[in-house]
């Protein structure tokens, strides 16, 4: 290593730099994965609304399946 290359790891400039560079990308790292966090949440969220409504219309179709049974007695 030359004495040019060796300043260079050693320059507070050039430290301060490479920190910020490493605290920005790991910033962006995290907000990208928060955010798929945040879709994935939504996403069995929606779902599980989906089903209880499913399961709500299946009930009441039952229901009317066993009035009509009913009635045709």
């Amino acid at each position: 290593m030359t004495k040019n290359n060796f300043n260079f790891f050693f320059n507070f400039k050039n430290k301060i730099m490479l920190l910020l560079t490493f605290l920005a990308i790991a910033i962006i790292y995290y907000l990208i994965q928060k955010d798929k966090i945040r879709k994935a949440e939504k996403r069995e969220f929606f779902k599980e609304k989906q089903e209880k409504k499913l399961q709500q219309l299946l009930e009441k179709a039952r229901e009317e399946d066993a009035k009509k049974a009913e009635e045709s007695k």
